[in-house]
């Protein structure tokens, strides 16, 4: 059995308090991208179904994988599974992401 990655203790090691929500998001969205070639883009909901990219991957084309964090914020991921190298993200490594994110936006000023 291989151990799973606690991403959260990895991630939260980037987060910086006097750095902005993009700043951070940014952070981590490179070392996860690095790590499990997983794009993120930060997204500002704007009344519903329209997602306006704040930070994180930029140039993301499909946005049909999105993950709502609060009715203000969401992310739009993108998983490139061809690479076989890179480590699969199970769903408590999912968990970890999206909570680290919410802690992160509900620290911003």
């Amino acid at each position: 059995m291989v151990k799973e990655i606690s991403i959260s203790k990895i991630l939260e090691t980037k987060v910086n308090s006097n750095l902005s929500l993009e700043e951070n998001f940014n952070k981590i969205a490179n070392d996860l991208a690095k790590k499990f070639e997983l794009k993120l883009c930060l997204c500002n909901i704007k009344g519903g179904r329209r997602w306006s990219y704040i930070a994180g991957y930029s140039k993301m084309i499909i946005n049909k994988n999105k993950i709502k964090i609060n009715d203000n914020l969401g992310i739009i991921y993108s998983i490139n599974s061809e690479i076989k190298t890179k480590p699969v993200i199970s769903s408590n490594q999912w968990s970890q992401i999206i909570s680290l994110i919410k802690k992160i936006a509900k620290t911003e000023k």
